[in-house]
């Protein structure tokens, strides 16, 4: 992502772009033994382990690989160039979408 100059307050200028948010090799070589340590104690002695192992599985893998990201649009709207950010900051959080801002003119 390009900042915008000045920068917006509150924007997240730290994350990656969403379309180039992917885990690190540390992530995906670690995520598989800790998920599999994590679910195999959470799930012990579940009425139905089978399938608590898989949907904390499916989960701890999913939170273990997310990459908070955020994605910009822009538009011109008579004159006027504005900018909002949608950002997810967590596997568990819905995605989070600004107000527009106004930049400058266009």
């Amino acid at each position: 992502m390009t900042p915008i100059n000045p920068p917006i307050e509150g924007f997240h200028y730290d994350l990656p772009d969403c379309s180039e948010a992917w885990p690190t090799g540390m992530q995906t070589s670690w995520c598989p033994t800790e998920c599999d340590l994590y679910c195999s104690k959470d799930c012990e002695g579940a009425w139905n382990s089978v399938q608590c192992r898989r949907k904390c599985d499916k989960d701890c893998m999913n939170n273990c690989l997310f990459v908070p990201c955020c994605t910009r649009e822009e538009k011109c709207d008579y004159g006027v160039h504005h900018v909002r950010e949608s950002c997810r900051i967590s596997y568990w959080e819905r995605t989070r979408t600004s107000d527009w801002k106004a930049t400058g003119w266009c």
